[in-house]
């Protein structure tokens, strides 16, 4: 895999659950003031290193979830096609 095609993987990912990343960004924020408060003088790393554990996070539940047709509806799946599958 290329370098293009996996930053084109990553981007229909974070598109394709954008809407779970939304919902699920407030109940991760607390954690990331606290696990991050050390960084408190050095705004750029906290921004970093936030942006990375939000998506890491989020991408990583939404995958979880997305194997159970039940929790389809928390990540949309069930109104649009399911375009994750397709590899």
């Amino acid at each position: 895999m290329s370098l293009e095609g996996l930053k084109q993987n990553f981007i229909t990912k974070v598109a394709s659950y954008g809407s779970f990343i939304l919902l699920f960004f407030p109940i991760i924020t607390p954690f990331l003031f606290e696990f991050f408060g050390v960084l408190e003088e050095q705004t750029l790393l906290f921004l970093l290193f936030g942006i990375l554990f939000i998506l890491g996070m989020s991408m990583g539940v939404a995958e979880i979830l997305n194997q159970y047709a039940l929790t389809r509806f928390l990540l949309a799946k069930a109104f649009f096609g399911d375009d994750t599958q397709k590899s």
